[in-house]
């Protein structure tokens, strides 16, 4: 008895970001492989994740010929489609396409929701574009949320019965001889809003030492576009009680000792940020 046919719709590394780590994950699951036939539609836009839901050209050149590829990979037997949908308004309508072009073609969707936003999306477009939506969500198969509490947001949208919960997991990993340093603290994601990238830089900033002791905080995620990535983008200000060197910005110079000054990278460079200790 041959196997269903599975295809993944998603991107993949580089750039890296959740959704690009979670499709690989995905395509490298082994207990997948056993019980499917599975073929993957690569949406990866190369360039920067600040393109990322973006209106531009290329991004809807990119999406029309990932639709047109869709409907060939769906020929022949039917089975299941899998893709994260997107929570963006350019995204989403792209998303769209592969599920209404996947239901015509009697295959079944199941789509992944990897955070807590949709509802927000939902309620911050105008009246056409929630209709579009409402469409769409009826077309589905099935729905994953990442825990039980999402269920929610997705009241009146698509049945109860419809929805699973399934978490993010990573698989195993072996750290290695690495020892914890008490004066590190690794912030392990790219630099958006939504993902608190705000926050750690002003708890980094909040809790520099006062005796002293260098507190670094690493911050090696790419910088996406917006006002908060400009705030939180790497920072090299170091500060402490016998040395205090002035941060390059004309905006941070003036800021008082011991808090963290932000400056502009390199484009797609690493961002880095060093809490330290206030001048007394």
């Amino acid at each position: 008895m041959s196997r269903k046919r599975l295809v993944v719709i998603g991107p993949l590394p580089p750039p890296v970001h959740g959704v690009a780590v979670s499709t690989s994950l995905v395509l490298a699951n082994r207990l997948l492989r056993e019980k499917f036939d599975i073929e993957h539609l690569d949406t990866t836009d190369r360039r920067s994740i600040s393109n990322l839901g973006k209106w531009d050209r290329t991004n809807v050149l990119l999406g029309l010929q990932n639709a047109l590829d869709l409907a060939r990979q769906l020929r022949g037997r039917p089975g299941l489609v899998y893709l994260p949908l997107s929570e963006s308004a350019g995204g989403f309508l792209r998303d769209s396409l592969f599920i209404q072009l996947a239901t015509i073609r009697g295959w079944k969707t199941a789509v992944h929701i990897r955070n807590s936003l949709f509802r927000h999306f939902y309620l911050s477009h105008g009246a056409v574009l929630r209709w579009w939506i409402r469409v769409t969500l009826q077309r589905i198969t099935g729905l994953a949320v990442l825990g039980d509490s999402l269920r929610q947001l997705f009241d009146g949208l698509v049945p109860a019965e419809r929805i699973s919960v399934v978490p993010n997991g990573t698989p195993d990993f072996d750290p290695g001889p690495v020892e914890p340093d008490p004066h590190t603290v690794l912030y392990l994601s790219n630099l958006s809003r939504k993902k608190g990238a705000d926050f750690a830089v002003r708890a980094a900033a909040e809790e520099a030492r006062p005796d002293g002791v260098r507190v670094d905080t690493s911050l090696p995620g790419s910088v996406g576009r917006g006002s908060s990535e400009d705030r939180a983008r790497g920072s090299r200000c170091r500060r402490s009680r016998r040395h205090d060197r002035p941060c390059n910005d004309r905006r941070d110079r003036n800021r008082r000792r011991g808090r963290l000054c932000a400056r502009r990278p390199d484009p797609g460079a690493a961002c880095g940020a060093a809490a330290l200790a206030p001048s007394r």
